[in-house]
């Protein structure tokens, strides 16, 4: 008996990324082209967090961003010298 698994909506992947925190980032708009007229095109690059209320939909959207990707490294024994 298979089980159904539940799809990425790659829109929304490619868009948007996890923080460490749970947090989501985006890119800020209004950058790509058309910059000579914009005096303070410095201030909106770079990247802003997704307000609280939509985490919700990102959940739905990005059902396996919420897996941790890396396992936490095991506590290595310390050597005696």
């Amino acid at each position: 008996m298979s089980k159904v698994k539940m799809k990425t909506r790659k829109a929304v992947a490619k868009r948007f990324k996890r923080t460490a925190t749970g947090k989501f980032k985006r890119g800020q708009s209004g950058h790509k082209h058309e910059l000579s007229k914009f005096g303070n095109v410095g201030e909106l690059a770079g990247t802003a967090m997704v307000d609280n209320s939509d985490v919700g939909r990102f959940k739905r959207c990005l059902p396996y961003a919420w897996r941790n990707r890396r396992p936490s490294p095991a506590p290595q024994a310390k050597k005696e010298a």
